[in-house]
């Protein structure tokens, strides 16, 4: 093999790997032993078909795709040794092609380690932080634990608020069905004011198997149409559900300290696994950073170590964060190498797990990337979504930034942003740190495409 035409750009290089005759030949022959026992020739038994009839049957390049796949893997390692390339991530092979000597050519592009020049970082101070933690926080945090770990117990009488009821409706404008107004199978706490006004009101008391009409005046604000406008909504309900709070004993504590956690992160990646192929990879348990105090000083929550792929987490992360951060690292194991991707990855594994800790943390990251989006783009419009969060998830949010703002030095944090979002720019990420919150658009398309 020779290598050719190595460049490098930013921090991104090309080259050219050329196979001789011989070279190429060895993994043209390796795809057709592999493939003939699926190609049936007439004459002959399945499997049995000389390589000369099946190329002039089909012609010459018939196994040339697969040779150049085949060839790929150690042709890449090749001009990685040659070049002592420290590369980063999944290369790209980006054309294949055969030589008029019957030998190939094969392009590769694949990121590599960045040019890193240190400023003065020697003799830097900061100052330790001192915060008072009072027991009506510490109870409050327990309540909201509690809250995150409830699970939903079917029971035998009427709706009453705070339950979770699981309703059929069908809305209709004077007598005929409007858009967005049916569902199925729909789970609405009664009381948390998710609906429009009236509508969870009026199922307080309603049983499981009872059907109901709700007449319905919309908002004058209300869009799609229907600002001001009075509909009914023909409503069945087919369960009533009450939230169980776990008991606080050592076993609600095991379940949610840090190792037991890292030990569950994975599942959710294995439930996706069965159906998409993307995400079977390794799901080893999410490891501490051992620098855990200064991560928080520097207002980072976690890591991928490329050299030894281990996903690590900050034990200073908070708490309602935590699960969705070592999805979100272990995202970053799977080769979703961009922030919004392993930011997606993250959620998606949260949504799929059977623990109530990760889905509550996955939904509670998605609605802080969301919520800020639309804050930044239209903030009356945040301000109304704001009105109708629920009680624990606003607490979750502002015991989170008390959190970070008792343990982050703003300096150090600052720098520290400054110098990440350079080092992504340099692997191509435009906008840099602000591609964590550019999951917003996978969230949305998820969600709209029909994925709820």
């Amino acid at each position: 093999m020779i290598v050719k035409n190595s460049k490098k750009e930013k921090n991104t290089v090309t080259f050219d790997v050329e196979l001789d005759s011989a070279e190429f030949e060895k993994y043209v022959n390796g795809a057709y032993l592999k493939a003939r026992s699926r190609i049936m020739v007439p004459g002959f038994r399945k499997g049995k078909a000389p390589r000369m009839v099946i190329e002039g049957m089909y012609g010459k390049d018939v196994f040339y795709d697969d040779a150049f796949d085949n060839a790929a893997n150690d042709a890449f390692a090749f001009g990685v040794a040659e070049g002592k390339l420290e590369t980063v991530g999944r290369p790209t092979m980006t054309d294949s092609k055969v030589t008029e000597e019957n030998g190939a050519v094969l392009s590769f592009s694949t990121d590599v380690y960045p040019e890193v020049t240190l400023g003065q970082y020697k003799g830097l101070e900061a100052e330790k932080p001192s915060a008072e933690v009072t027991d009506e926080e510490v109870d409050g945090h327990i309540e909201r634990l509690r809250k995150q770990n409830a699970r939903l117990v079917t029971v035998e009488r009427p709706a009453q608020n705070g339950d979770t009821v699981n309703i059929n409706y069908a809305g209709l404008l004077d007598g005929i069905p409007f858009d967005g107004g049916t569902a199925e199978n729909q789970n609405l706490v009664l009381g948390s004011n998710t609906f429009v006004p009236g509508f969870e009101s009026q199922l307080v008391g309603i049983s499981a198997g009872e059907e109901r009409d709700l007449d319905i005046t919309f908002p004058e604000n209300y869009g799609h149409d229907l600002g001001g406008k009075a509909v009914v909504f023909h409503v069945k309900c087919n369960e009533v559900k009450f939230e169980e709070l776990p008991e606080l004993d050592d076993e609600f504590a095991k379940d949610n300290d840090f190792d037991t956690l890292a030990e569950q992160a994975g599942e959710g990646f294995e439930t996706l696994a069965k159906t998409y192929d993307c995400f079977d990879g390794s799901t080893v348990r999410v490891k501490k950073l051992l620098s855990s105090p200064l991560m928080g000083k520097i207002g980072m929550t976690g890591g991928f170590i490329c050299l030894t792929g281990e996903s690590c987490v900050s034990t200073t992360t908070h708490a309602a964060s935590m699960p969705f951060t070592m999805c979100h690292e272990i995202g970053h194991r799977m080769a979703f190498a961009r922030e919004d991707e392993a930011n997606f990855a993250g959620f998606l594994a949260c949504a799929a797990s059977e623990r109530p800790e990760f889905r509550y943390s996955g939904y509670y990251a998605a609605f802080r990337y969301c919520y800020n989006a639309l804050y930044n783009a239209d903030p009356q419009a945040a301000s109304e979504v704001w009105a109708g969060v629920s009680a624990g998830v606003a607490a979750d949010w502002s015991a989170s930034v008390k959190h970070y703002e008792a343990i982050r030095n703003e300096t150090a944090a600052e720098v520290t942003d400054n110098v990440y979002d350079t080092y992504l720019k340099s692997f191509s990420v435009e906008s840099g740190v602000q591609s964590y919150g550019e999951v917003t658009d996978l969230l949305l398309d998820w969600y709209f495409g029909g994925n709820a």
